[in-house]
């Protein structure tokens, strides 16, 4: 067979496993050709790179040092030089230092090469000019710095990890060194040299001098004292202090403290090292564990791959062996067409031209049919491979489904095997324990049975007999349900009357409650009528006494003044009548107060009567009412929590009575007070005193207002006087008030004893029920019982029915007379408290006009008050001023605070758009991560595909990513098992493949033979009907004519004719059809 490329299912294939082979070659690739270094690999050989640069720049420097020194030694022998000249020099030498310092902080320093090069470039353009001197100590001084710095580089190179931190420590060190070589940057050499000598010319020139070089040149010196030094006369270089306040400023001079520095940064960096090295181990036990953990999941993989595989081989085996069936069975159909064939082109052989060519032309339009029925067949063969394709897929999903079912179905079953062995052992053991019991059994079974049909028999005579008596005994029971539906009724009725009378009780104890709060509001207000009565005494005393005073004042007035006028003498005459008459009034208010506390008096005396009746009523009914009390109690507490609520409403109400009460005689009190200070507008008290003290102190200081205004006095006593009578009547009325509270008060404890009293009636009432109820549900049970053994005694269990009913009847005649009783005692109760209740707010509507009769005296007095208001309208309008200035002042704060809220808007639009702008970017972070999702979600989807596709290549995608889950330089052998187990997939691929191909041609094949057998045989059929045809029409021509041999002649020249023009016609298409065959091969 031939494969044809240009077919789109070859084509598919090819591109297909051109993009597996690439995938697996890029695999590869990416897996064993690319190998990424680790972190400690990468530290490794940064450390090692440092170190080597490091020895590097110690060598130079020693190096450099060495030659330098020698230089400095030869010029020093040559050259001897005086101090004005080594001050040239100092100037010479400083303006190169100083731009070289300059220049070297802005070059970035990221590396540490980089930042020990800029030290060394002072070194090497030195020319000999210099002085010896000057030369040490200019030309060295970079030296210091390096060596300072250096030893801690090496320290946290060696031993520190990332190269991070020793950068940022050679900074800090480097840091101190710049900012001491700063000063000589900014001030210019021509100064320090004028420093210098100024310093130089005080001391003598012996301690500076030639010795001291000679000294200097000739002491054999160790490195650390040479650059001790340096640092010395390079801090003298300074002149901006002596040197202990540089070495103590920046802590140099102590190589003591130097050395724990280091020892502090070395000890920091071994912990660090240690950390890092714990670190590293627990990420290699990590690794160790998710190792072992892949190397399971492995070996777990490649058991399942391999189980695939055997059974893909098997299946594989029976694929070949149908293949060689049908490629047979295609052989056998083949030599049967060929031999076919051959006969045909023998027989055409023998016929006509003129025959062949119009066969030629047939075989020609039958070409251009079978192209179009090619082209078709083609587009039905791509679809039904592709239906074919999808199937295939959903069968190996199913078969992948399959299996892993068929696994966790034999995990199951040899799980239930077990448990069966098991069980089954345990049955067998139970079963001969169980024979042996049962044969015991069976024998004492027998025995009983025996015993038992004995008495079944005598059992069977009994029950014959009690029979009759069951009848009885039935029609006995049914009239006792009867009589028990009847009692049920009457106890519903009994019930309801209970609830009733409970909800009149709770009615009486509210209106009691009531009763009792206003009897205490009148035993308080009486208290408070005492009281005032008292105070009343008190002031009419003390008024007494005060007019006693003013009358012999006026008297000694009198005599002194001569009479002169009438109206003089009116004023006189008319000065002591006043006061007499104001006593009679207030005699008089007193005596009216006195008896209206008589009453109040008598009328408690009549309500505490009252209450006595009705506690000795609500006591009777306690006693006659504890058997209701013991049956309503759950009603009694449905009642008693809306009673709450009704003692609450009605609490409430009491409560704004009083506060409007308070607020009436608060706003009264704190009118007269205004009046009285407008009155006295010179006596100012503070508000915040009680009402009686505020009225002493203010009539102690009218009095003596009065007494230095003598000619006002009468008038201001009248309204004094006015006002004490009126705060007295507010008194009153606030102690009855109180009075008729307490009273009240009292009336409610008692409604609530009487409501205690009927609750614990009830419950008893309702226990006795409950017994009741009892009896006779276990009368019922015994009635039952009865009636399943009425052999034993059945006319006796009724005579005790009999017996308990007609008790219970006559207990529940004797409850519905208590309950009748006890009914009527509380209707009388309850008519009782209506009346007083009747009374009490009587009494209330004469309070309140008293109340009002009250308001019309105090609207009178300020009335009259109102004519005093004009020397407060000054006053007033200096208020209103200082008013005026403080809302100026508030107008400003205002605008303070609303420029201040435009600020906190203005902040508070700011923060909605950063926080808009926030969300904007965490939306684009989620949208971002969405379409991650979605890529990833699409990836997943492919890989799902394409592990469907093919259950090999799935099993190869695992296991790389298994092999990609792995750390580099894992485990070779499962590298190694993996590519084998590529391999053998590529293989088992490539099999599949072929035989896919080889099934379809096979199935092309098939379908093309059977088409064409399907038109052989239309077309036989066509040239049968036409044979007979032409036979009949021949045997009528014989019938007809004479001449029968000619027609018979060319009838059968025209048969053979037709007959062969068929077998050419099947030839020629048999002919195509195999050249199609062989083309779709091709």
């Amino acid at each position: 067979m031939v494969v044809d490329l240009y077919e789109p299912q070859t084509l598919a294939l090819v591109v297909f496993g051109g993009f597996v082979a690439l995938s697996f070659v890029v695999y590869l690739f990416s897996a064993f050709g690319i190998q990424e270094k680790s972190y400690e690999q990468a530290v490794a050989e940064q450390r090692a790179r440092l170190e080597k640069e490091q020895v590097q720049q110690r060598e130079g420097k020693r190096q450099k040092r060495k030659q330098f020194f020698e230089k400095k030694k030869r010029e020093r022998e040559k050259h001897d030089s005086s101090p004005g000249i080594l001050r040239q020099e100092v100037a010479q030498a400083i303006d190169p230092y100083v731009e070289e310092v300059e220049q070297a902080p802005p070059s970035p320093p990221p590396v540490k090469e980089e930042k020990v090069k800029p030290a060394k470039k002072p070194k090497q353009p030195k020319p000999p000019k210099q002085a010896p001197v000057e030369e040490i100590i200019f030309e060295a001084k970079p030296a210091p710095v390096q060596e300072t710095v250096a030893p801690p580089k090496e320290t946290h190179t060696t031993k520190s990890k990332p190269p991070k931190v020793v950068e940022e420590q050679v900074q800090k060190r480097e840091a101190p060194v710049v900012h001491a070589a700063a000063p000589p940057q900014a001030s210019p050499a021509k100064t320090k040299t004028k420093t210098r000598t100024a310093a130089g010319d005080g001391e003598p020139p012996a301690l500076r001098g030639k010795p001291l070089i000679s000294a200097v040149k000739s002491a054999p010196l160790k490195d650390a004292e040479i650059q001790q030094l340096i640092e010395i006369l390079l801090n003298r270089q300074g002149g901006s202090a002596s040197a202990d306040d540089w070495v103590k400023a920046n802590q140099r001079s102590d190589p003591v403290s130097a050395l724990k520095k280091q020892l502090q940064e070395k000890e920091q960096a071994l912990h660090n090292e240690m950390l890092l090295a714990q670190a590293a181990s627990q990420k290699v036990k990590e690794l160790r564990h998710e190792l072992n953990h892949q190397k399971e999941h492995s070996g777990s993989v490649e058991a399942q791959y391999k189980m695939k595989l055997e059974s893909q081989a098997r299946e594989v085996e029976a694929f070949h062996a149908r293949m060689q069936q049908s490629h047979e069975s295609h052989t056998h159909d083949t030599q049967a067409l060929q031999a076919r064939i051959k006969q045909l082109q023998s027989m055409l052989d023998e016929s006509k031209v003129d025959v062949v060519n119009q066969l030629r032309e047939e075989n020609n339009r039958l070409k251009t049919e079978a192209g179009h029925a090619s082209s078709q067949k083609e587009q039905l063969m791509g679809q039904e491979l592709a239906r074919l394709q999808t199937e295939l897929q959903k069968v190996q999903s199913k078969l992948t489904s399959t299996e892993g079912q068929l696994r966790q179905g034999e995990e199951v079953r040899r799980t239930l095997e077990t448990q069966n062995n098991q069980f089954k052992q345990q049955r067998s053991s139970e079963q001969r324990e169980g024979e042996a019991a049962m044969s015991k059994r069976l024998a004492e079974v027998s025995e009983g049975l025996r015993k038992e049909e004995a008495r079944n028999q005598s059992l069977a005579q009994a029950m014959e007999a009690a029979k009759g008596e069951t009848d009885n005994f039935k029609g006995q029971v049914s009239e006792l349900r009867r009589l028990d539906g009847d009692r049920n009724t009457t106890l519903q009725a009994i019930q309801a009357k209970l609830k009733d009378s409970e909800c009149q009780c709770q009615n009486l104890e509210g209106k009691v409650r009531t009763v009792e709060s206003q009897l205490a509001e009148k035993e308080q207000q009486k208290s408070k009528a005492v009281q005032e009565v008292e105070t009343l005494r008190k002031e009419k005393d003390s008024l007494q006494e005060m007019l006693r005073t003013q009358e012999k004042r006026s008297e000694a007035e009198g005599q002194e003044a001569p009479p002169t006028a009438n109206g003089d003498v009116t004023q006189t005459d008319s000065a002591p009548k006043e006061p007499s008459i104001l006593l009679k009034e207030h005699n008089v208010m007193l005596a009216d107060k006195t008896k209206a506390i008589e009453g109040l008096e008598e009328q408690l005396n009549s309500s505490k009567t009252e209450l006595s009746t009705l506690q000795a009523v609500i006591e009777q009914s306690k006693q006659r009412n504890n058997n209701l009390r013991e049956k309503n109690r759950k009603l009694m507490d449905v009642v008693s929590a809306a009673e709450k609520s009704r003692a609450e409403n009605a609490g409430q109400t009491s409560e704004t009575l009083k506060d409007e009460i308070q607020a009436a005689i608060v706003k009264e009190q704190s009118s007269v007070k205004t009046v009285l200070e407008k009155l006295f507008p010179s006596v100012s008290l503070g508000t915040s005193q009680d009402n009686k003290n505020w009225l002493n102190k203010f009539e102690e200081d009218a009095s003596k207002v009065l007494s230095s205004k003598s000619s006002s006095n009468s008038q201001v006593e009248e309204y004094v006087l006015k006002v004490n009578t009126l705060e007295a009547e507010k008194e009153q009325l606030s102690s009855q008030c109180q009075h008729y509270q307490s009273v009240l008060a009292d009336t409610e404890g008692m409604v609530n004893k009487l409501q205690q009293s009927v609750e614990s009636e009830e419950e008893r009432f309702e226990g006795r029920i409950h017994a009741l109820e009892a009896e006779k549900e276990q009368l019922t049970r015994e009635l039952q019982g009865q009636g399943a053994a009425v052999s034993r005694g059945g006319q006796e269990a009724l005579k005790r029915l009999e017996k308990k009913n007609k008790e219970l009847s006559d207990q529940n005649e004797e409850l519905g007379r208590r309950v009748e009783s006890a009914e009527e005692r509380l209707d009388s109760a309850e008519a009782r408290l209506r009346d007083r209740i009747g009374e009490m707010e009587k009494e209330k509507v004469q309070l309140t006009a008293q109340c009002h009769h009250y308001q019309v005296v105090l609207r009178e007095t300020e009335s009259i008050l109102n004519k005093l208001q004009s020397s407060v309208e000054s006053e007033e309008i200096n208020w209103e001023e200082k008013l005026n200035q403080t809302e100026s002042n508030l107008g400003q704060t205002k605008n303070k605070l609303s420029s201040s809220e435009a600020e906190v808007k203005r902040v508070s639009a700011e923060l909605e758009q950063a926080k808009a702008s926030l969300a904007d970017l965490q939306s684009k972070v989620a949208s971002s991560e969405s379409q991650g999702e979605g890529v990833s979600a699409l990836q997943k989807q492919l890989a799902e595909a394409k592990s469907r596709s093919e259950a090999a290549e799935k099993e190869v995608s695992s296991l790389k990513e298994a092999a990609a889950a792995a750390p580099a330089g894992g485990d070779d052998g499962a590298k190694e098992k993996l590519a084998k187990a590529e391999e053998k997939a590529a293989a088992q691929q490539k099999e599949l493949t072929t035989l896919n191909e080889s099934l379809k041609k096979e199935k092309s094949l098939t379908q093309d033979l059977g088409k064409a057998a399907a038109k052989l045989q239309v077309m036989l059929k066509k040239t049968q009907t036409a044979l007979n045809t032409e036979k009949e029409t021949v045997a009528k021509l014989k019938m007809q004519n004479g001449a029968a041999k000619e027609v018979s002649k060319q009838a059968e020249g025209s048969t053979s004719l037709t007959e062969s023009q068929v077998e050419l016609q099947l030839a020629d298409a048999a002919n195509e059809e195999t050249k199609q065959a062989d083309g779709t091969g091709v």
